[in-house]
């Protein structure tokens, strides 16, 4: 009895291994044919290791082409890669341009990636996110995608449930061009606001390390920011031991997405020849 218990159980596992072989030909057909949603399938199997052997580059590369034929989910995954730097090399500019890509169809998760962006937060997206969570929620709870009742055919479950998706899908499209207006708007909001915050500043010599004196320069610290300034080695031994008596004069504005302020057309006077040096980069 328990060894046609044991026979039942191997026959069970071959049986549902070969539904799944064959599960995973028909995906891998349809990835290679280039459907969009097979390939991000794909790409979550390979990712998790769900059915076949763990194989993060294959889900890497399958993640990238649903993203690229234009799936929000896949385009949104992209961008999380490029922000956390864990499977890409960290780079928030691609990461961006994959959320926006997603955020404009009207995936509610790369929106919220987005809002993590202070660049995002000038213009209207938060609320257009929260009613189209809203609109999401009452569609879903609605009649049209309740479960199958007693009184529908399967056809006519079938039917209803591709009528409820394309009302979904319409919805996310108009929340999408909303969600377009909006970020260009931020852009023009970001760029005024990068314009108003520059502004001319004085600041303290933090610290200063050791003087290199085949090149000729000194890294300074201010404002936890470390530059290289050229000091003629007949002049630096003083320039340290007086430090503490001159000043950084900069120009400040606010960085690309708007998180903290960049420093340039630098310059600091040396203490005791009163040479002034000047350092960073220039104005663009």
């Amino acid at each position: 009895m328990n060894f046609k218990k044991i026979l039942l159980f191997f026959i069970l596992v071959i049986l549902v291994s070969s539904i799944n072989a064959q599960s995973f030909n028909v995906l891998l057909k349809k990835a290679k044919q280039g459907d969009m949603k097979a390939q991000e399938k794909l790409a979550y199997k390979y990712y998790f290791g769900e059915g076949i052997k763990q194989n993060k580059e294959k889900a890497l590369y399958w993640y990238r082409w649903s993203a690229k034929n234009g799936y929000p989910y896949a385009q949104t995954i992209m961008g999380a890669f490029y922000e956390n730097g864990q499977i890409l090399d960290k780079n928030i500019n691609k990461a961006i341009k994959w959320f926006k890509k997603a955020a404009m169809q009207g995936d509610l998760m790369a929106v919220k990636f987005l809002l993590n962006y202070e660049t995002f937060k000038l213009a209207n997206i938060s609320e257009i996110k929260k009613n189209m969570e809203e609109e999401i929620k009452n569609l879903r709870n609605s009649e049209i995608f309740k479960d199958k009742s007693e009184f529908e055919t399967k056809k006519m479950y079938k039917d209803r449930i591709a009528k409820a998706k394309k009302k979904l899908k319409k919805l996310k499209s108009k929340f999408g061009m909303k969600m377009k207006k909006e970020i260009e708007k931020c852009y023009v909001l970001k760029k005024k606001k990068i314009k108003n915050s520059i502004e001319k500043v004085v600041l303290k010599v933090e610290d200063i390390g050791r003087y290199n004196a085949e090149k000729q320069v000194f890294p300074i610290t201010f404002k936890g920011v470390t530059m290289k300034v050229h000091v003629p080695i007949n002049e630096a031994k003083s320039f340290k031991e007086n430090i503490d008596k001159t000043k950084v004069i900069a120009y400040k504005k606010l960085k690309d997405y708007l998180e903290s302020y960049k420093y340039y057309d630098c310059e600091i006077k040396h203490p005791v020849t009163g040479n002034i040096f000047y350092f960073g980069d220039k104005n663009e």
